[in-house]
């Protein structure tokens, strides 16, 4: 299958993805923000994570009880967990309404399915849960791009998606 523009290199992606990631945590911090600056902010949020995250150790009683007062809870991985919906919700709507996210856009990425047109809320969902399998495999999915013919990597084979550079970004020489 022939493209009309080059796919995008790992460099390229790398920018982007960073960019999208500074935008998702302020975005988080903000929302954290204004959820604390309400009466009793503090108060809610500590609820929402004790009955989403600790809810066997309230009653605090038998084996099990025990065991999650032992560990903690899962407490510690809220905010972890908090910014990766936000980023799967980021991803997908832009993808969705842009066909990329505003930092692809930006670097003149976008998504496309092998037949050129932008893909669908699902695909874009499991391209992105598929990503995380590509960083937990010590990054093996994205420096498989560096070998594959069209610059792909393991999510976007999965997914059946390709990431197109649609040309010059000022300021920026490719070579």
């Amino acid at each position: 299958m022939t493209f009309r523009y080059r796919m995008a290199y790992l460099w390229d992606r790398t920018v982007a993805f960073a960019a999208d990631r500074m935008l998702v945590t302020a975005l988080w911090m903000l929302v954290e923000r204004a959820l604390r600056a309400t009466p009793y902010g503090n108060r809610h949020l500590q609820w929402l994570h004790y009955r989403l995250w600790d809810p066997v150790s309230q009653s605090n009683d038998g084996f099990v009880g025990l065991i999650i007062d032992a560990t903690l809870g899962l407490t510690f991985m809220l905010p972890i967990i908090y910014t990766m919906v936000l980023l799967a919700l980021y991803v997908v709507v832009f993808g969705v309404l842009w066909g990329g996210t505003p930092g692809m856009r930006v670097f003149g990425l976008t998504m496309e399915t092998l037949s050129g047109r932008r893909p669908g809320a699902l695909r874009i969902l499991w391209r992105h849960a598929l990503a995380h399998l590509s960083i937990g495999s010590l990054f093996a999915g994205y420096i498989w791009s560096l070998y594959d013919s069209r610059g792909r990597t393991w999510h976007d084979i999965a997914s059946g998606i390709v990431i197109p550079w649609h040309g010059e970004i000022p300021g920026i020489r490719h070579s």
